[in-house]
This record gives structure tokens, sequence and C-alpha cells, in this order.
């Protein structure tokens, strides 16, 4: 570099200007911890991108068996295994509790009949559990295979990072201008910036050894004010249109992407760099009150989903409480139990209208409604037995009743046979139905 192309002047207002890069990437990290109203949305890490946002867990107590296996295989085929671990873990535990379910209940029958309980185990069978378990296994295959490509991945960062910044701590031994410099080192950072995630106990060291030679460099090659100027300018212009996309989102309906775009926005914003030293804190304090708004608004929208989910839990739970009432009901014929039968199918009926809860409760309200739905089966059942114990009670009477009048069609003492046989009508009435 040759005496024309700086001037001592310029020397120091260089040194200022890459110590306020630095000091700005800094900024959006410690300006965010300590103010507790701006809960800025960030990556686990300093400089990387936020993680790709998990699926949305779908209503699978609304689905059935058939149709939470064929979602699972649906998700399984068509995204990336990290991204739909609730998806497929709320469907196979669903499946699992109908199976068990309904294993349960067969194996109880089966020892009520008289049967052995290793003779079950060998013998019983449930198709849809194998089919279950082999889509289970190839989302866990594709999850362990995702995990070793991703800890690939991020060892070829790495070294790619590593490799940028020994490329930018010898710029200025680089032969060239100043200019030739600074492109030079442009198309390294952009570089940087196109490079993905490094290992988390890699990632903060990196980032500081890199920035550490940014300012190094900074200090060193002493841009000219035009460069620089322009370059602050451009960053000013790119960080003002994200804060105006931000505040027309903000006006509009609050939704998820809303939250998405500022998460991005505040990953972004260290990586544009530098503003004109003028602009730094009144563009930085536009920045914390939009995201203060949109924050507020979040919150607002979350506690507007937790209320409505607080009404669904209440709803369920009065339904349970009309399937527990309706087991306390005493019921002594068929025809009650019909009808008991057509109220529990429209209770059923009106839980389901109700609808996905996304709230801790709704597992422990699942379980009370279908424990309330198992005794209801078990008293109905219970019933029906002692009818038919009555009925084969009946039966026997009745053919005893039979035998009596066949013994006496052929005797002569027509007197004592009709005496008889009124009697066996009057105790056949007195048997009841079978």
């Amino acid at each position: 570099m040759n005496q024309e192309e700086l001037d001592p002047k310029e020397v120091n207002e260089v040194q200022q200007e890459s110590t306020n890069e630095v000091a700005e990437n800094q900024e959006v990290h410690t300006e965010q911890e300590d103010n507790e109203a701006v809960k800025t949305v960030e990556a686990e890490d300093d400089h990387e991108e936020p993680k790709e946002q998990k699926l949305a867990i779908p209503d699978v107590d609304a689905l059935s068996i058939d149709e939470c296996i064929a979602l699972i295989k649906e998700h399984v085929g068509q995204y990336s295994p990290d991204r739909i671990k609730g998806i497929v873990e709320s469907a196979r535990s669903r499946v699992l509790r109908e199976l068990n379910a309904e294993r349960d209940a067969q194996k109880a029958k089966y020892l009520e009949e008289g049967g052995n309980i290793i003779d079950f185990e060998q013998d019983f069978d449930q198709p849809k559990r194998k089919e279950l378990g082999a889509v289970y296994v190839q989302y866990r295959d594709k999850l362990r295979k995702f995990y070793a490509d991703l800890e690939a991945e991020l060892g070829s960062n790495l070294k790619t990072k590593l490799q940028i910044i020994e490329e930018i701590k010898g710029l200025p031994m680089m032969e060239g201008s100043a200019k030739e410099k600074y492109e030079k080192f442009k198309s390294l950072r952009a570089k940087w910036n196109d490079t993905g995630l490094v290992p988390k106990t890699e990632a903060r060291n990196v980032w500081a050894n890199y920035n550490h030679h940014v300012d190094n460099f900074f200090d060193f090659l002493r841009l000219a004010y035009d460069l620089i100027d322009r370059d602050y300018q451009n960053n000013l212009d790119e960080k003002i249109a994200m804060i105006e996309e931000l505040e027309t989102m903000a006006q509009g309906d609050v939704n998820p992407e809303l939250f998405k775009t500022l998460q991005k926005a505040h990953s972004r914003w260290k990586k544009i760099g530098p503003v004109p030293r003028e602009k730094k804190d009144e563009i930085w304090e536009r920045f914390k009150a939009i995201t203060a708004v949109i924050h507020e608004k979040r919150d607002a929208f979350n506690e507007a989903i937790k209320v409505e989910n607080d009404k669904k839990v209440a709803a369920k739970k009065a339904i349970v409480a009309k399937i527990v009432a309706l087991n306390a009901e005493t019921r002594e014929k068929h025809s009650g139990w019909q009808k008991a039968s057509k109220e529990l199918e429209a209770i059923r009926a009106e839980f389901k209208a109700v609808g996905f809860v996304r709230s801790e409760e709704n597992d422990q309200v699942w379980e009370e409604y279908k424990a309330a739905q198992r005794e209801f089966n078990q008293l109905k059942n219970a019933f029906y037995k002692e009818e038919k114990k009555k009925q084969r009670a009946n039966l026997e009477a009745k053919q005893k009743l039979v035998e009596l009048a066949e013994s006496v069609k052929d005797s002569d003492d027509f007197g004592a046979t009709a005496s008889i046989l009124k009697k066996a009508q009057a105790d056949w009435k007195k048997t009841g139905y079978v």
C-alpha cells in the first residue's frame, strides 16, 4: 500500500469505525439480555441461523388408528425427520393407546373365559402394531442419518470458516490497493454469511476469532471515507427496509409468520454490519421499539390461545362428568341400556367436536374420558352377563315343565293330569323370558 491511498487523518476514522462495527454486533446481544422489555428472538448461538421450524401437531385424538399411521407415513416420506418429531410421537402414542386398550380388553376376556396368559401372549396378533413399528423404525433410521449428516456438515462448515478467518488474517499482507483488499474482504464476508452452522462447542470461539481479525483488518486497511460511507449507508438502508417491513406487518393481523419474520430480522441484523455513527442509536432504538411491539402482540396472541384452550379443557371435563353421571344411574332393563348407549354416543360426538387442545391437561382429561367410557362398558357388560344367567335358569325351568307335561300326557287319570298341567302353565308364566 502506498502513502497516497490513505492519509493519517483517515487512519483514526477507520479504526474508530471498525471498533463501532464490532461493538454494534455485540450491542445486539448485550442490550437484548439487559432489557427485559425487548425479548429478542435469537438463534441459539450468537452468529448462527435459527433452526427450521417444526411442523404443527394436528389433532391426533380426532383420527382413527389407520389415519394416524397414514399421517406418520406421509410425514416420514415428505419432511426432514427433525421437523416431525412431535407429529410422529403424538400419533404413535395415540395408536399405542388404542392398541394397548384393545389388547388389554381381549386379554381380560380371554382370561375370564379360562384362557392361559402364556397362550394368549403367543397367539395374540395386532397387524397394526407391526405396521406402526415398521414405519417408526424407518423414521428413527432417517433421524439417525439426519444427525450423522448434520455432524459431517457442521465439521465441513467449521473447516470453511476457519479457512475464511485465515484469509482475512492474511489480507493486510496481500498485494494490491486498499480497494482491492476491501473487495476481497467483502467476498470473504459473503462466503462467511453463506456458510452454515458449526458445532455448538466451537461456535462462540469461531465467532469471536472472526470478529477479532475483521477488526484488525479494518484497523490496518484504513478504508477511504467514500468506501466506508457507501457501505455504511447500504447497511443503514437495509436495516431501515427490515424495520419498515416489520412495522407494516405489525399493523395487520397477528399470526406466526410475523414472529418468524422478526426472528429472521434479528439474525440478519448482526450480519449486515455497522451504519453511520450519527444514525446508529436512532436506528437501533427504532428496531427495539418494533421488537417490543411485536412481542406484546405475541404475548396477547399466546394468551388468547391459552384462554381458548382453557375453555376447551373445561368443556371436555364437563363432558366427562356427563359420562360419570350416566354411569351412576341404575338400569334394570334392556331398553334402559339401549337408551344409555345412545346417550353415550351423543356425548362422544360432543367430546370429539370440542377439538384438539394444546394444553398440559389434555392427556389427563383424555385418560379420564377413556376411564369413564370403560366403566360404562363394564357396567353394561355386567348387566347383560347377569341377564344371560337368568335366561339360562328360565330355560332350564321351562324344559323341566315340558318334561313334566310329556310324562303325564298319556295318563288315564284325567283329573290329576289336568291339575298338574294347570299348575305347570302357571309356573311357566312365572319363569320369565328366554
